[in-house]
């Protein structure tokens, strides 16, 4: 058998352990030798490469690739290059290597490559290598993790965690191997250590270094344990090779092979001596007896608080949030902590205690589950204020016993009916113990009835109604009329009967829980039979209008209820009997109401758990087992007022739940209407309504990451983050373009005080992701359109979003100023006939009383400034005002949030509202004019000053740019405007020293001519703006002067008187030669002239005489144009001054319109 089973052993293929302890041992007998001297352990070759390019590939491969496919390519660099100058960059390379390697197979093949460095360079590599390692095995300070948030604190631990697996199975790998021996190796080189990597064991020995740095980690966080998952990893991974322990396997044969196991680790030379497992073993055995511990006080945490959470249930009726949110925390860290502690003991073979962490038993938690509501934490009501109606009851036993015994001292005569109601009220204690008693027996028969209805339902489909109308003997309705009206109350003293008539009147009056109380407290004082047949009578005679009045009257019986049960008995016997009269004749439509009103009733008194079990599953079986559309109405009625309290409550729920369940079934087998199918589910939908079913969209990963941070995280504090954080990804990945891609085009989710923030991230990435930034911008604009085009009231909300982020983007010149002149045009214009909007004529798409276009053009002109961006100077903009002016005046009068909407957008604008719609079509009309005229103007100027001005700096081709550009910018379609992004440029080629010159000449000149240009741009705005502002004082002249009255002129001409008055003025002579000037000179503080000839064709005389003939050319032209200009206003009506209208009193009175005559946008000449 022996031989048998090493044969088939042999055959056997090598498992990867062994194969890599095998290649383990070979390693460290080759390192030894380094240790130990030998030289040319690992061979190289005879010429090694030294060039720059090889060292820094070896390098950059040992810090991204140090893998199992790139081993062999590592390892012959290592053979053929020389790499002595660069061995500091080549030990931070690995250790970077090392902690990205994915498996155990990348990590050996790490321990390859540093096993091959360590044989060519021995101490000049290990040590420093070893010093790295001990850095990452470092931990924080308990003081900085005290001060990080919780969020920042988990995640600082994760990281710190993962970061020690890797750090702890390389060191323990080159450990095997014998690359690091002892802690001294690094002290001997030079080099600093931690205090902890100088532990000693109990012989005084250094600690190896494997084994310091596990109980650095394992010994850092002993209340949480966070790196148990760490001796999980290494056990699973190394347990058999550092402990001497394997993880034990079911069934017989465990025994045998850790018996096996142990055998082979004796006979053959082990990778750790058993001293150094014995100290491995010991520290994880320690560290599992402590987390046995923790688990015990944890256990004892949760069942103190679960105790804490009862009580607390019971003091107010509900358990806090914290509370609860504090338990499941703790007992979801107990169970992280349980399955890990449990997966320690397995492997070191210790034995894992029971735990209990709640104060129940199993036979309890059975009966909580079953009892349990679907997710129902409120109990048996849906609110803490109708708990305390319904259960913060006033207690009176004290107060009736009190005056009971007042009344046996003052009324001996009457003690005999005293003993007579005490004895009916023990009768009725019996009566009700008995009850009680049989209360199990009655449910199951009750049960059994039901199951009856439902098997006779089967094979008969109905049920005779003589079967359960005439069980019983119930009486007619009119003796309950007689027993009303029958009664005798004389019995009392007139002041009682008096002061119970007061009670009675303040009942049905007064309805609050603190009025039931004090009527009920004040009933005490006056308890007699008497009184309760008063009170009885009363309560049973509630009109059926008062049905309002029900649940105060109900908790008014409720609190008489423990101390005068006659009340309460005789109620529900009323209501009882009642209701079996009316289910005998429920086909009488005249009784419907009185039908709810009783069912009402008795649904109050259910609730305050004053009606026997019995009675009321009795009146819910009758009506299922005549189930038709009254009884449907009547059975519903009853379920809307307290069957969430029948199948809330413990006592009720089992029989509730069958009552349902026959119902449920009648429903199926009858044949029913529509109506009464649907009345039937709704009833059983009310009281048990199903689970809700969310429905969540599955995303991706990076999609639920991102809408993670704009809709939730994105904040004024937490901006710069979020950038950083969309900075950081992948943007040439599909699915994070497109979840980008959505959470911008879908401007509307975001916060309406996010949008600026949005439009700064994508001012951000303009420069690097122009194409992205091209889409949103187009998407937006075109979502924009397509609003126009909807005109839906439901995405109004979604419109303003649009348009603000619009305006937010304008600010980044996202959005240059004639894209956002073309929205504004848009959104007055579009829909109507030819883009003009009339008044009194109705467009579908932009009815009248709608002003929704209106807010819009207000929030994109306030957006962050816009108006304050925009060229205010131009025509453009004027013509946009008043064109925007006169759209509202052709709506309907606005609501007044409207209208300070419009004026706040104006005085923003600096723009003074017109008072009425003719007002406001001159201004039109004169703004239309202006802006026709401006361009044919701006180019005569551009001309005539090309011409005049003799500009010696500019040549043709300049003076033709200069003319191109004007004219674009007056027809207002400038292309740099609407260039959105920049393309990107060219990398450009290494420069000669020349060529660099060249170049700065021609910037040079560049920048010139784009300066020159700008200053010709800007003489014609200024231009443009002395003749606006001249127009606008020949106006306010014309206007001042209508107003005034017209009087005769005849004040004097005032003469000046010169020196030289008869002296002749400078003239050519005759011959052509010269000018003759007097020249002003100033001698001794006296001033004196001078004649002078100037030759003709000096450069001063020529250009005065073309300034003089200039400055007359101009005189000319304005005098003719006043003259055309008063001409123009004789010969038209005068235009009336533009007023604004006084404000008359503080009610708000809206536009002023007239009704006759408006003039339209076809009296305007475009």
């Amino acid at each position: 058998m022996t031989e048998a089973s090493d044969a088939s052993a042999s055959q056997a293929p090598p498992s990867v352990s062994s194969v890599r302890n095998a290649r383990r041992k070979e390693l460290r007998d080759l390192n030894s030798e380094v240790w130990d001297g030998a030289q040319d352990v690992f061979p190289t070759a005879k010429n090694l490469d030294s060039t720059l390019r090889k060292n820094t590939a070896f390098i950059k491969k040992c810090r991204v690739n140090l893998a199992e496919d790139s081993q062999a390519a590592l390892l012959n660099d290592v053979r053929t290059v020389s790499l002595e100058k660069y061995l500091s960059e080549i030990i931070g390379a690995i250790c970077e290597g090392f902690t990205k390697a994915k498996s155990s197979a990348d990590i050996f093949a790490g321990v390859e490559v540093a096993s091959a460095l360590h044989q060519r360079f021995s101490t000049q590599i290990s040590p420093q290598l070893l010093a790295f390692f001990f850095q990452g095995i470092s931990n924080p300070s308990k003081s900085h993790l005290d001060s990080l948030a919780p969020d920042a604190r988990l995640r600082e631990d994760q990281s710190r965690i993962d970061r020690h697996k890797i750090v702890l199975r390389v060191l323990i790998e080159l450990w095997l191997v014998n690359v690091f021996r002892f802690t001294s190796d690094v002290t001997q080189a030079g080099l600093e250590v931690p205090q902890w990597a100088l532990r000693r064991t109990e012989n005084g020995v250094t600690m190896p270094p494997p084994l310091s740095a596990l109980q650095e980690v394992l010994n850092h966080d002993m209340v949480d344990f966070s790196g148990a998952s760490i001796a999980v990893v290494i056990l699973k991974n190394y347990g058999q090779t550092l402990a001497g322990v394997s993880k034990p396997k079911a069934g017989p044969e465990a025994s045998g092979m850790v018996e096996a196991t142990k055998a082979v680790t004796t006979e053959k030379s082990p990778l750790v001596m058993p001293d150094i497992q014995q100290l491995f073993l010991s520290t994880f055995k320690n560290y599992t007896k402590s987390m046995q511990s923790k688990l015990q006080e944890l256990a004892q945490q949760a069942r103190k608080m679960e105790k804490q959470n009862g009580d607390a249930y019971i003091r107010t009726g509900k358990i806090l949030d914290d509370r609860r949110a504090g338990l499941e925390n703790l007992l979801s860290k107990f169970q992280s902590l349980h399955d890990l502690c449990t997966t320690l003991s397995e492997y070191l073979g210790m034995t894992m205690p029971e735990y209990k962490v709640s104060n129940e038993t199993q036979d309890e938690v059975m009966i909580s589950l079953a009892n349990a509501l679907d997710g129902d934490d409120a109990g048996l009501w849906d609110d803490s204020e109708q708990k305390k109606f319904y259960e913060d009851l006033v207690d009176l036993t004290y107060l009736a016993n009190t005056d009971e015994n007042e009344n046996d001292q003052k009324e001996e005569g009457n003690s005999t009916e005293g003993n007579g109601a005490k004895s009916e009220d023990s009768d009725l204690d019996s009566s009700n113990r008995s009850t009680n008693d049989e209360l199990d027996e009655k449910d199951k028969q009750l049960m059994n009835e039901l199951d009856d209805i439902m098997s006779a339902s089967q094979k008969t489909g109905n049920l005779n109604d003589n079967e359960i109308e005439n069980s019983g003997d119930d009486p007619e309705f009119e003796d309950f009329a007689g027993e009303q009206n029958g009664e005798d109350v004389s019995g009392g003293e007139p002041t009682a009967g008096t002061r119970i008539s007061e009670l009675l009147t303040s009942l049905s009056t007064q309805q609050s829980r603190s009025n039931v109380d004090n009527m009920a407290i004040e009933f005490v004082a006056l308890n007699n039979k008497a009184t309760q047949n008063r009170v009885l009578n009363f309560l049973k005679s509630v009109p059926v209008t008062d049905q309002y009045k029900l649940p105060f009257y109900a908790r008014f019986i409720a609190t008489l209820d423990p101390f005068c049960k006659p009340i309460s008995t005789g109620v529900i016997e009323y209501l009882d009997s009642f209701f079996r009269y009316l289910q005998r004749h429920r086909k009488v439509r005249a009784l419907t109401s009185r039908r709810m009103f009783i069912i009402r009733y008795l649904g109050e008194l259910i609730k305050f758990g004053i009606v026997p079990k019995h009675v009321i599953f009795h009146k819910l079986k009758i009506m299922i087992a005549h189930l038709d559309a009254v009884n449907v109405e009547n059975i519903f009625t009853m379920f809307e007022c307290c069957g969430r309290y029948l199948i809330r409550k413990p006592d009720t729920h089992a029989l509730m739940s069958k009552m349902m369940q026959v119902l449920e079934f009648q429903k199926d087998k009858k044949f029913f209407p529509a109506e009464i199918k649907a009345m039937i589910n709704g009833a059983i939908y009310y009281v048990n309504p199903p689970p809700k079913v969310t429905f969540q969209k599955e995303r991706p990963v990076i999609e639920l990451y991102i809408r993670k941070l704009i809709y939730y995280d994105l904040s004024k504090e937490t901006s710069s983050a979020v950038l950083i954080q969309l900075k950081k990804m992948d943007w040439n990945d599909k699915d994070t373009f497109n979840s980008l891609r959505k959470v911008f085009t879908k401007i509307w989710k975001v916060k309406y005080v996010n949008i600026p923030y949005m439009a700064w991230f994508l001012a951000s990435v303009t420069s690097s992701y122009r194409s992205f930034v091209v889409i949103i911008v187009d998407s937006l604009l075109e979502n924009i359109r397509r609003g126009l085009e909807t005109n839906d009231f439901e995405f109004n909300q979604k419109r303003i979003s649009e348009v603000r982020f619009l305006g937010e983007l304008s600010k980044y010149r996202l959005a240059p100023e004639d894209v956002i002149y073309d929205v504004l045009f848009m959104l007055i214009s579009f829909g109507h006939p030819n883009g003009r909007p009339r008044p009194g004529q109705f467009v579908s798409l932009d009815p009248p009383n709608e002003f929704f276009r209106i807010r819009l053009v207000c929030t994109l002109l306030e957006s962050n400034g816009v108006y304050s961006r925009i060229n205010k100077d131009t025509t453009k903009f004027d013509l946009l005002v008043k064109f925007f002016q006169y759209y509202i005046f052709s709506k309907d009068p606005m609501s007044m949030d409207i209208e300070f909407q419009v004026r706040d957008t104006f005085e923003l604008l600096g723009v003074k509202f017109a008072g009425s719609i003719e007002e406001a079509s001159n201004e039109l009309q004169h703004a239309l004019n202006v802006y026709n005229g401006i361009e044919a103007k701006e180019s005569t100027v551009t001309s005539s000053d090309s011409r005049s001005t003799n500009a010696p700096d500019l040549d043709e081709q300049a003076e033709a740019d200069l003319a191109a550009e004007l004219l674009a910018v007056t027809e207002g379609h400038s292309r740099d405007n609407y260039e959105i992004v920049k393309p990107a440029k060219p990398e450009e080629p290494i420069e000669t020293e020349e060529e660099r010159l060249i170049r700065e000449e021609q910037q040079r000149i560049k920048n010139l001519e784009a300066k020159r240009i700008n200053d010709a741009k800007a003489d014609i705005k200024a231009m443009a703006q002395v003749e606006r502002e001249f127009q606008k004082l020949m106006i306010d002249r014309m206007d001042r002067k209508a107003d005034e009255k017209t009087t005769v002129f005849d004040a004097p001409v005032p003469s000046i008187k010169d020196s030289y008055d008869n002296k002749p003025s400078p003239s050519v002579t005759s011959n052509g030669s010269s000018v003759g000037y007097k020249l002003l000179t100033k001698r001794v503080g006296k001033p004196q002239i001078v004649d002078v000839n100037v030759p003709a064709d000096s450069k001063f005389a020529v250009n005065v005489v073309t300034e003089k003939s200039r400055l007359r050319n101009e005189q000319e032209k304005i005098r003719d144009f006043v003259l055309n200009y008063e001409y123009d206003q004789n010969n038209e009506p005068r235009l009336r001054r533009v007023i604004q209208p006084e404000v008359q009193s503080t009610r708000y009175s809206g536009l002023k319109r007239p009704t006759k005559h408006a003039p339209t946008l076809d009296d305007v000449k475009f």
